[in-house]
C-alpha cells in the first residue's frame, strides 16, 4: 500500500516537472517496516511531535544499539505518505519516538551513519542534504517553477 502511494506522489510532482529525489531514492532503495507496539523509554523531549528528524537522530545517539530511518509514514485513516524519521532496533522494529500510535505504514532508508551526514547539513532531515541524496545516485530536489 506504502509503495504504490509514494509511487503515486512521486509521479505527480514529475508531471509538474519537479525532481523529487527523496521519493525516488526511498522506491529504489526503502524496504517496508513494521511496528507492532508503541515504543517506551523514550526521554520526553525526543518525542515532540512534528520534530521527528531531530527526534530520531538524538535518539540514536542516546542509544547505538537503534538505526536512523528516514523516508515516509502513513496512517491507515489518511492515506497519504508524509516525510518521517524513525528509529529501527537490531531486530528491525520499529521504535518511533515520535508517533505514539500503531497504524502507521512506513518506508524508508536505513542510514547508520546518519551523523556523518548531519555535521554537513543545515537540516535534520536528510532528503534536504544534496549529498546525501547524490550519494544514494539520486538527483537533489528541484522545485520547478
Amino acid at each position: 500500500m506504502i509503495r504504490q502511494l509514494i509511487q503515486d506522489h512521486y509521479d505527480g510532482f514529475a508531471k509538474l516537472g519537479h525532481e523529487m529525489g527523496g521519493y525516488k531514492a526511498v522506491l529504489e532503495k526503502g524496504r517496508t517496516f513494521k511496528r507492532a507496539a508503541p515504543s517506551r523509554n523514550i526521554p520526553a523531549q525526543y518525542t515532540k511531535q512534528k520534530q521527528c528528524f531531530y527526534n530520531a537522530a538524538h535518539v540514536v545517539m542516546l542509544n547505538r544499539d537503534l538505526t536512523y530511518v528516514e523516508g515516509f509514514y502513513c496512517r491507515t485513516t489518511t492515506p497519504i505518505p508524509m516525510p518521517h524519521a524513525w528509529t529501527v532496533n537490531a531486530a528491525g522494529s520499529i521504535v518511533d519516538p515520535t508517533a505514539d500510535v500503531c497504524d502507521h505504514a512506513y518506508m524508508g532508508i536505513l542510514v547508520p551513519d546518519v551523523w556523518q551526514w548531519l555535521a554537513t547539513s543545515e537540516y535534520y532531515g536528510l532528503f534536504d542534504c544534496t549529498s546525501f541524496i547524490e550519494s544514494l545516485g539520486f538527483p537533489p530536489c528541484q522545485w520547478r517553477t
